[in-house]
């Protein structure tokens, strides 16, 4: 095998996204608990369950302002038994007993001051507007050296579409060191370097591949007149629940972004090696 042919290889093997591991506590913050974030809470609750199960240190919060209304029954996960309670303070309680771990529930809205870089974060968000995605994307601490100790696991849906992404950089810098390692990725794209529209529109549905029907409104307009699918939520939380298992359980996760269109099966991922993380910044810039 010549070079050349050796060095194009090793830019499309995927690698296991790998975290430090020089942390003492590890953050999950779930940040929207409608529509998407109400099918993901077990998700979150169950991975911390099988973290603490491993001997390590999980603290779980789970954030939303608002309350359960008659609206939201057929489309997220609750029931007619609990309209008017807080979102956020209901899943942290239903998940918190059923999988015998604490959840904290905030019932107001995440800004940057509840992230620290002082542990390992996963800021898990499930919102579906410009200004809540620029709280969470300000949250990253930007310039590194060494691996991130602020993820960001975004979740987004359209019409019959949706979007999972995974990323810790902000700047096409903080990649350059992300193979250092040959074995692992140790840093992959945000999804404000890879959606910068995610960041700019105010309750907007972003862009999404093969999406040519969607109409121009946010989640929860959307579901207001009845223009979103009833199952996009649980295929996105799927797929975010998939990823973050990965991520954190198996340790395992070979890809970072994902997208789905419902109308036609299709289903993208970019895994996690040079080329595929290249062809993303290109292809969705």
């Amino acid at each position: 095998m010549s070079a050349t042919t050796q060095a194009t290889d090793q830019r499309t093997i995927a690698r296991p996204i790998r975290l430090r591991d020089d942390y003492e506590l590890l953050r999950l913050l779930l940040i929207g608990c409608g529509g998407n974030g109400s099918h993901l809470a077990e998700a979150v609750a169950r991975v911390g369950r099988l973290l603490k199960d491993q001997g390590r240190d999980v603290e779980l919060t789970f954030f939303d302002p608002d309350h359960v209304d008659a609206g939201n029954i057929p489309r997220q996960n609750f029931a007619e038994a609990e309209i008017g309670v807080n979102k956020a303070q209901l899943l942290a309680l239903r998940y918190s007993a059923k999988w015998g771990i604490p959840i904290n529930a905030v019932p107001d809205y995440f800004d940057r001051t509840n992230s620290t870089h002082s542990s390992l974060t996963v800021l898990i968000g499930c919102v579906d507007n410009g200004e809540a995605r620029n709280d969470i994307s300000q949250s990253l601490p930007g310039s590194h050296q060494s691996a991130p100790n602020v993820w960001w696991l975004d979740l987004g849906n359209g019409f019959d579409t949706g979007q999972v992404i995974l990323g810790s950089a902000q700047e096409l810098s903080e990649l350059q060191s992300a193979f250092r390692l040959s074995s692992v990725c140790t840093a992959t794209p945000a999804p404000g370097l890879l959606h910068p529209e995610l960041l700019r529109a105010a309750k907007t549905a972003h862009r999404q591949p093969q999406s040519p029907r969607e109409p121009p409104q946010g989640c929860a307009q959307m579901a207001l007149i009845h223009a979103q699918m009833p199952l996009v939520n649980q295929m996105t939380a799927a797929i975010g629940a998939a990823m973050l298992t990965r991520l954190l359980v198996t340790q395992d996760l070979q890809y970072w972004a994902s997208y789905f269109d419902l109308s036609t099966g299709k289903q993208v991922s970019y895994a996690t090696s040079p080329q595929a993380i290249e062809d993303a910044l290109v292809n969705q810039g």
